[in-house]
């Protein structure tokens, strides 16, 4: 079922904002950002090979001359973005309702428009126990209308992988830049590998950890069979006031562990309950943690 992604009034307020990184992307092309990070705005950072198309103007010609070689001069100012936007569309994304996917896919549009509006490329990818790499990094408002085709479209599918599948992102995607993951974070076999190996192949990793306060909150009581929705695995339990507060326990240690991790790692981590308003969530919850700025 499709929904209504963003409403056309909160986009015009997205036009405010830009998106930030923790670390320098040196590009090809001047955008309409400047860069975050200190120096003027003619500050050197480094060359690559001249490629057919880049402006002429940039060429160091002293290099030129001694080596024959025409390099590029990068500069700071002249920082340009690449979003990867993974979303988590495994079952478990749409239980104990679709709220969670829901709101996972409309973190995804604003963070797509907000880059794509200050001319940064935006590329979006949905994993379960797989990963579809379906939206390759373009530019350009026009792209926005792809990214949001998919989002809407995107389904859930299977049980979750995030290690599998955040090796299998980095290998594709050669071109650092921010990554942002969207996801539950339900995966009996952990994260921190995947997310370290992003860092290592030099992303800025981004987590939003979403989650229905119903699953927080549990109360049920009584004498239950739950089933497990991405495996089918069921199993007989009566649920006591002992167990109910062990499963409390378990899902704080849940955030916790991966707050922590995120911390220790220098990974920007945030916190997504599903009746938090998705408008503040964007435009002041989203500033405090840095990821974007007006």
């Amino acid at each position: 079922m499709k929904h209504k992604i963003l409403d056309p009034g909160f986009i015009k307020r997205l036009e405010r904002l830009s998106l930030l990184s923790k670390k320098i992307f040196a590009g090809k092309v001047q955008s309409l950002r400047r860069s975050t990070h200190k120096g003027n705005s003619a500050e050197f950072a480094d060359y690559r090979s001249y490629e057919l198309g880049d402006d002429l103007r940039y060429i160091d010609w002293n290099i030129y001359a001694r080596l024959e070689k025409l390099l590029i001069k990068l500069f700071v100012a002249e920082e340009e973005l690449s979003l990867y936007i993974i979303i988590d569309n495994s079952k478990s994304m749409c239980c104990p309702d679709d709220e969670k996917f829901i709101y996972a896919k409309k973190i995804a549009a604003a963070l797509s428009y907000i880059s794509l509006a200050n001319l940064d490329r935006v590329g979006i990818s949905a994993f379960s126990n797989k990963l579809d790499v379906h939206v390759m990094p373009s530019r350009g408002r026009k792209h926005f209308f792809t990214c949001v085709h998919y989002i809407e479209s995107m389904e859930e599918d299977g049980g979750t992988s995030i290690n599998k599948a955040l090796f299998e992102f980095a290998k594709i995607m050669k071109r650092p830049g921010v990554v942002l993951l969207i996801s539950d974070f339900f995966d009996p076999e952990g994260y921190e590998s995947g997310l370290s190996f992003l860092q290592y192949k030099k992303f800025d990793v981004n987590i939003v950890q979403v989650f229905n306060p119903i699953e927080r909150d549990m109360t049920l009581q009584g004498d239950l069979r739950l089933t497990d929705v991405e495996t089918n695995e069921f199993i007989d339990v009566t649920v006591t006031e002992k167990l109910t507060k062990m499963y409390h326990d378990e899902f704080g240690a849940l955030s916790s562990e991966l707050e922590a991790f995120c911390m220790k790692r220098g990974i920007t981590h945030l916190s997504a309950p599903t009746d938090y308003h998705f408008e503040d969530l964007i435009l002041k919850y989203f500033k405090v943690k840095k990821m974007v700025k007006s």
